[in-house]
């Protein structure tokens, strides 16, 4: 097997999430023993990163996309070739662009918007209708439909009055939320994501993606009564086996 490009993972957007790209790197990968597998530096720096919704409502002035490029540069620095962030909402074009910006061809960067897209057209080619379970920064910033709607898809979202009374809150309330209780999630935060997930079902989705790395915590499914659940987390996982090394992405 060709030696592997290093990967850089931008963590701390949560935290969980980021142990969770690394963990799911790890299984997408072909090995039979501690050295098949690849080399993963994970920086998780969340003290440093401010919050992405925030930024893209307009709560602050202050791009988290700065300290993300910082940590991907440092990454870079450290030998990394190929970088990706697991947050769905990081990869709004306003936070993301700075990252692509600093690393300017300097390593390969992995979109996991892109990355999402191209699953959906290989695994689901008839599929015209996608559910969107995200955060509101991700939803208002449009990251899904605007890189979906060129392929011929429409995006479902759930709609203003659940996504504020229970799918945000399901990853943010700082009670019961994934992003302030994820060791075990909460019930209430599992409840609240499945809530927002049956009604993408019920309006029509043919596949849903959970477009927040921290709903796959909750939501650990491949499918809800015959309808796919892409686990962006896990898409994302594959792509950068594929980058660092092909021959080591395992079967799916």
């Amino acid at each position: 097997m060709p030696a592997p490009r290093p990967i850089g993972i931008v963590g701390g957007v949560g935290p969980m999430a980021g142990l969770d790209l690394v963990h799911k790197i790890t299984a997408a990968t072909r090995a039979r023993r501690d050295q098949d597998h690849l080399p993963v530096t994970l920086v998780s720096h969340p003290h440093r990163i401010g919050d992405r919704t925030d930024f893209l409502l307009g709560r602050t002035t202050t791009n988290p996309g700065v300290a993300l490029a910082d940590l991907a540069e440092a990454l870079v620095a450290g030998g990394a070739e190929v970088v990706a962030i697991p947050c769905n909402t990081a990869h709004a074009p306003a936070i993301v662009g700075r990252v692509r910006e600093r690393l300017d061809g300097r390593a390969e960067f992995v979109d996991m918007i892109d990355a999402v897209a191209d699953e959906i057209r290989r695994r689901f080619p008839a599929a015209r209708r996608v559910g969107v379970l995200s955060t509101t920064g991700t939803q208002a910033a449009r990251v899904y439909p605007d890189r979906l709607a060129p392929l011929g898809l429409d995006v479902i979202a759930p709609d203003a009055a659940l996504q504020e009374s229970t799918v945000h809150p399901a990853i943010y309330d700082a009670t019961y939320g994934v992003k302030s209780v994820s060791a075990p999630v909460t019930a209430r935060a599992v409840a609240g994501l499945r809530a927002g997930l049956d009604h993408l079902i019920e309006a029509g989705a043919e596949v849903v993606v959970l477009a927040c790395t921290e709903i796959p915590l909750a939501l650990p499914m491949d499918e809800v009564g015959g309808v796919p659940v892409l686990d962006a987390t896990r898409v994302l996982a594959r792509a950068v086996v594929r980058r660092s090394c092909p021959e080591a992405l395992a079967d799916a």
